[in-house]
């Protein structure tokens, strides 16, 4: 990698498509039953969970912690900016916790991720393995 990286050199969408969709589309079989989670399910604590809930609190710690200069979420919004509108705290913790107790249902755009290819190296210019995907996921 050179450092310098061209910002008006852009592969072309379908190549890419078709590139990377031999990773992203391939279905991955896991292992249904690994030791690793026999053991963590013969020592968890036969006790039920009592009623979760998150506070208030709990958002504003969370809030403190998010990172400055970050990719903005599907919906645009820069996630520092949540610093500043402390009045949606209060929103943020009864909409997590109607989740929690299934009142409302996790929407696609919870889960999905978005992926921006970034350039590796300006002399390749175009060429659609010269480019690596970062993948940015909704946090909180």
């Amino acid at each position: 990698m050179n450092g310098k990286v061209n910002s008006d050199v852009k592969p072309d969408a379908d190549e890419s498509i078709r590139f990377w969709s031999n990773i992203w589309g391939s279905k991955v079989h896991h292992r249904k039953d690994p030791e690793w989670l026999r053991e963590k399910r013969a020592c968890k604590d036969d006790r039920k969970k009592e009623n979760i809930a998150i506070k208030v609190e709990m958002v504003v710690q969370q809030t403190r912690k998010v990172p400055n200069w970050k990719c903005p979420g599907p919906d645009g919004v820069q996630g520092y900016w949540l610093k500043d509108l402390t009045e949606l705290y209060k929103r943020i913790a009864d909409q997590l916790n109607e989740l929690l107790n299934g009142k409302i249902e996790i929407r696609n755009w919870m889960n999905t991720g978005r992926s921006i290819l970034c350039q590796k190296d300006s002399g390749r210019e175009n060429a659609v393995d010269n480019y690596r995907p970062i993948t940015c996921l909704p946090l909180m």
